[in-house]
């Protein structure tokens, strides 16, 4: 789970209002692979484990495996970039529906970008690309190294967390 996205992240329970604290007990890269969110309001606690920010109301169930999708032709990523008018970082994306399959060219395209793919059964890994679950009613960000962050489907994204959408 990349450390800038945790900043982003707010309490599924309480929303936006309150941001969720991260304790890394691990990290590499910039990315953490272990430690626990906590939200100051409600006092609910997140784990992270193996690089996955588990953000479902207890009890938690295992997550069915991600499927990749075919990714797309180049020029088609490099039109899409074009039409988001990012051209360089820092930042995030959010991608969803369809253009999802584009999730790991537009990383590797966009130097200091994470990239979200939302309502995605599968997306292609890269560095740099978070994909999301909808099938089960949460949102996992999963990246090269196969880091997971999920959440339920009443979470909110904050105001100015990512750059395109």
């Amino acid at each position: 789970m990349n450390v800038l996205l945790t900043d982003r992240l707010s309490c599924p329970r309480c929303g936006p209002e309150f941001g969720l604290i991260l304790l890394a007990e691990r990290t590499e890269k910039r990315r953490v692979l272990e430690g626990r969110m906590g939200c100051p309001n409600c006092r609910d606690r997140f784990p992270v484990s193996r690089g996955f920010g588990d953000l479902r109301a207890p009890p938690r169930s295992a997550l069915p495996p991600v499927e990749s999708l075919d990714a797309p032709p180049a020029e088609a990523t490099e039109r899409l970039r074009a039409l988001l008018g990012v051209a360089e970082g820092p930042g995030n994306l959010a991608l969803v529906g369809p253009v999802v399959a584009h999730a790991a060219g537009l990383a590797q395209r966009t130097p200091e970008t994470e990239v979200v793919a939302v309502d995605a059964a599968g997306v292609v890994r890269g560095r740099g690309v978070a994909n999301t679950l909808d099938q089960v009613e949460v949102l996992v960000e999963e990246s090269l190294s196969g880091e997971r962050v999920e959440r339920d489907e009443r979470h909110q994204a904050q105001d100015g967390a990512g750059r395109g959408a």
